[in-house]
């Protein structure tokens, strides 16, 4: 559909408003992207509890991985939905739900030399995120950001402060660097850019050109 003169973007006539359904038994939901053109997110219920659901067809299916009860995702993006599970102690794997075009598969991304790893979004097949290495009693581990591509270990992407990878598009991230916007052009190259957003990051916008980080007290956009 053409747009009206002076209407930038898409026509908002154009839009299609779906309202999803719920699994029983839980209240409400937060969509936070699209897998293969249907939609994931979370569902809420009682005390607290969260799901992992995807909305294939429009109805909600509930995400599963083997061996494992608590589960959440990220930005989903393509083919890709990133997530991780959490386990009785409170640490966290990084796991990846992959769309063959007729069903998702499950796999597990976790580096045992870490701590905790969650993944946060994804890009042309590309998943990215944080991991917290592991640390002796009374030290301090730096967070770092991780790449995982094609079922190889994760590339580490390490600064002076800790790095969480928010955004990609499959190759330049976007993140923060200790509460600072930053772009990468690749896993591999150093930092371009980098702008104070605040001490807790709660979500980023990439695309290609600038990144949109947002957190508790506003936002920041940088341009690379």
């Amino acid at each position: 559909m053409a747009g009206k003169p002076g209407v930038s973007g898409i026509d908002p006539e154009s839009w299609r408003v779906t309202i999803l359904s719920l699994p029983k038994r839980f209240t409400r939901g937060t969509a936070l992207g699209f897998c293969g053109g249907h939609a994931v997110g979370r569902a809420e219920g009682g005390r607290g509890k969260t799901v992992a659901c995807w909305w294939p067809g429009g109805e909600p299916e509930l995400l599963t991985v083997k061996g494992q009860n608590v589960l959440g995702v990220g930005n989903a993006r393509g083919d890709t939905i990133p997530g991780q599970w959490t386990n009785a102690s409170g640490a966290m794997g990084a796991v990846a739900w992959r769309f063959d075009g007729k069903r998702l598969v499950a796999a597990e991304l976790h580096d045992r030399s870490y701590e905790s790893t969650w993944a946060i979004a994804a890009g042309n097949g590309v998943a990215v995120g944080t991991g917290r290495p592991n640390a002796k009693k009374g030290e301090y581990a730096r967070k770092v950001g991780l790449v995982w591509r094609d079922g190889a270990k994760p590339m580490v992407v390490a600064a002076a402060g800790d790095v969480s990878l928010m955004a990609t598009d499959g190759e330049q991230l976007a993140g923060s660097i200790h509460g600072r916007a930053s772009l990468w052009p690749s896993a591999a190259a150093a930092v371009i850019g980098s702008y104070p957003v605040g001490q807790s990051p709660l979500g980023a916008a990439f695309d290609g050109s600038f990144v949109w980080i947002s957190n508790n007290g506003g936002s920041s956009v940088s341009k690379k």
